[in-house]
């Protein structure tokens, strides 16, 4: 039998490890079972997630790094949510800020919360940069204004 953590019963208001929110209920089955994405296979639901890859496309295994060619949901709340590929799943390396590739391991700390404000420090100094230089640009387009209406009133 193997052990809690690789297997998951999958509802649509149940988390999948993996898979994106909006995705969980295309995984939960309506007859307890899970049609692979690539419909190479029709799995029991308890087998996602369970370290063994039974769908051709890998859909059955977002969770764990059994299948090469499946991706891995990081939702990183705080900053920006992102995929990897799942054969970076407890590899050791911290792929999500947020570490949920590294549920096994462990070794990851949760580093969205900083991350995310330090992109949102940049997206607003870049937005004040961006006022500011429209602002000059007006001021500029309104001072050539001027200059072709008072050049235009001389050659009149």
């Amino acid at each position: 039998m193997l052990p809690a953590f690789y297997s998951l019963q999958a509802t649509a208001q149940t988390p999948i490890r993996g898979v994106r929110p909006s995705q969980w209920s295309a995984h939960a089955g309506v007859d307890g079972s899970f049609q692979c994405r690539d419909s190479s296979a029709k799995v029991p639901v308890a087998a996602l997630n369970d370290d063994y890859c039974d769908c051709a496309d890998g859909s059955d295994e977002p969770g764990t790094s059994a299948c090469p060619n499946s991706l891995f949901y990081c939702a990183n709340k705080g900053h920006k949510s992102s995929e990897v590929f799942s054969s970076m799943v407890n590899d050791g390396v911290c792929d999500c800020c947020d570490g949920s590739d590294e549920w096994q391991t462990g070794v990851c700390e949760n580093d969205c919360i900083a991350l995310g404000a330090a992109n949102r420090a940049k997206a607003e100094e870049r937005a004040r940069l961006v006022t500011k230089g429209h602002e000059i640009a007006t001021q500029w387009a309104a001072r050539g204004e001027a200059s072709r209406v008072s050049t235009q009133a001389e050659l009149t």
